[in-house]
């Protein structure tokens, strides 16, 4: 039995996922709210460089370059929920 409210008028969107084959390609690990960006678009990274932090259950989870680049593009802003796999940040070899 589907039951549909539009009462409330609750939308869901969903994010854009990474593209596991592509390396420049940077998303969330898991789901939570993306707490931290620590750059900005323009950017130059090294390796393993810190991006971004997710919190999720109160424990800070920071995700760092894969590569060198530079931040492309910043797909998603801080306070937003993610899910895992999310797309957050585009980065140019």
């Amino acid at each position: 039995v589907e039951i549909v409210d539009t009462i409330l008028g609750i939308e869901i969107t969903e994010n854009r996922k990474i593209d596991p084959k592509n390396e420049n390609e940077v998303g969330a690990p898991l789901p939570g709210k993306l707490a931290v960006l620590n750059v900005k678009q323009g950017d130059k990274v090294i390796k393993n460089q810190n991006l971004f932090v997710v919190e999720a259950m109160k424990m800070e989870n920071v995700v760092v370059a894969n590569n060198a680049g530079v931040v492309q593009e910043i797909i998603l802003r801080e306070g937003d929920m993610v899910k895992q796999n999310d797309l957050i940040i585009v980065l140019k070899s």
